[in-house]
């Protein structure tokens, strides 16, 4: 007796894409997801793995190869694994800072490479000079954000931020080993030392936090789902990966609808600054992405290369990120990717991303009109043109 059907929100086209742009070499997750829906339509983890191999009994040296597999095939980079989100991060604390009305966007901060504290040297990846928030965010200046992160009590405000745009919770999707993160507080940290007000949190957690560093822990669905609300200026959505169920013979059984999950305020300034900033990161010249953008569709976003101590053996290389939306001017879908140990995120997960929103949103080739020959380019050959012998 045939059974109903599910109708996926994936994209196939896309989904192919996503695998065809990490390559075999890679791991870690690619999620896309529409701004207004919640609804995916790509959610790759690398590397796969052969499903016919695991299908009926698997051999013992199947179990154990696929075991032994330091990439853990059988993990859900997209939504079971947790990374430091790196710069990508960067987007909440300012969100936190204009919101709270501690950040005025024309102030500059004046970044000599780092910022000391304690005796301890917290790093920049260059010597800005002079930056305001736009900058800042273009050129990922982590100075500026230890200087909004260092404020009396602003480790709290980004959390309440963070979490209000579904950080440090499930998203909702309620498969694979789904993980909820981690949003730390002054209390925790507090907490963790088992020292209750004594000790446990000093000003070092705050300014890591503020660039995503630290204990800050997230899923590639999470920063596509927080980037959507992003885009969207506040709404806060389920992501969705069944969009109907049919009986066999095409009848409808039951819709999917979108499901809001929460509103987080946040004011038309404050988003079209965020916007602003992050259309800058891919299209201004001075952007840590610029290298790496659409020729196709513009695209706004934030790199972030995060701390890792390796997954395997020698292996220390930053995780690789990169998250956004697009269209940067009138959002329709919201992406993530991360890379494990991959490196700088605008030289490796940007391009993946890329690749992505091409594949979602870039207009189809326009077809000849009848009669028209085609040259070995793909354009049009006028048939008035000579050609040498």
């Amino acid at each position: 007796v045939p059974g109903h059907n599910i109708v996926l929100t994936l994209d196939l086209d896309a989904q192919a894409a996503a695998v065809k742009a990490f390559g075999p070499a890679r791991t870690g997750g690619v999620v896309a997801i529409e701004v207004e829906t919640g609804r995916v339509l790509v959610m790759s983890s690398a590397p796969g793995f052969d499903p016919n191999i695991v299908s009926g009994r698997m051999t013992a040296y199947d179990e154990a190869r696929l075991a032994a597999d330091p990439r853990r095939v059988f993990r859900d980079k997209t939504i079971a694994d947790t990374y430091n989100p790196g710069s990508t991060f960067k987007l909440i604390t300012a969100l936190a800072g204009l919101e709270a009305g501690v950040l005025r966007p024309q102030a500059h901060t004046r970044c000599g490479g780092a910022v000391e504290l304690g005796g301890r040297k917290f790093k920049c990846m260059h010597v800005h000079g002079p930056v305001d928030l736009q900058t800042a965010i273009v050129q990922s200046c982590n100075v500026y954000f230890y200087e909004l992160g260092a404020r009396p009590g602003m480790m709290d405000i980004i959390a309440t931020t963070a979490r209000g745009i579904g950080l440090g919770e499930p998203p909702g999707l309620g498969i694979n080993g789904e993980s909820a993160g981690l949003v730390p507080t002054e209390e925790w940290h507090r907490q963790r030392a088992g020292g209750g007000k004594r000790g446990g949190f000093s000003m070092g957690h705050a300014l890591n936090t503020a660039i995503g560093e630290g204990d800050t822990r997230v899923t590639a669905m999470q920063m596509a789902m927080a980037y959507a609300a992003l885009a969207s200026g506040g709404k806060v959505m389920e992501p969705q990966l069944v969009e109907r169920i049919e009986a066999a013979d095409g009848a409808i059984v039951e819709r999917r609808p979108p499901r809001l999950r929460r509103t987080f305020a946040i004011s038309p300034d404050s988003k079209a600054r965020l916007h602003a900033g992050l259309d800058g990161v891919v299209n201004d010249r001075q952007g840590t992405a610029h290298r790496a953008r659409s020729r196709k569709v513009r695209v706004a976003g934030k790199t972030g290369t995060a701390h890792s101590r390796g997954s395997a053996p020698g292996v220390h290389k930053d995780h690789a990120w990169f998250a956004g939306f697009a269209p940067a001017d009138a959002p329709t879908i919201a992406f993530a990717v991360v890379v494990e140990n991959g490196g700088l995120g605008g030289e490796v997960a940007a391009p993946i991303a890329m690749a992505v929103v091409d594949s979602l949103l870039a207009p189809a080739p326009t077809a000849p009109t009848p009669g028209e020959e085609i040259g070995a380019a793909g354009t049009p050959l006028d048939p008035n043109r000579s050609e040498a012998p």
